[in-house]
């Protein structure tokens, strides 16, 4: 279980909104978290999902199945 907070504050006091995940799933089994100011987690996640999905074809064959 992973769980994170949704509030992104204006640094002071002030809360911009309540709604702001910090949690994210980009594929199988692999999630990523953050802290601090979500869109910077948001930009992460975009480059990872991106990787992941050029990747993810090569990968099926340099890794054969452990026996």
């Amino acid at each position: 279980m992973i769980a994170g907070d949704t509030r992104l504050t204006d640094g002071q006091y002030g809360i911009n909104t309540r709604y702001a995940p910090k949690v994210w799933d980009v594929g199988d089994n692999i999630v990523i978290t953050a802290n601090g100011y979500s869109a910077d987690g948001d930009t992460l996640v975009k480059r990872i999902s991106q990787k992941i999905e050029v990747l993810s074809p090569s990968l099926q064959h340099h890794f054969p199945p452990r026996q």
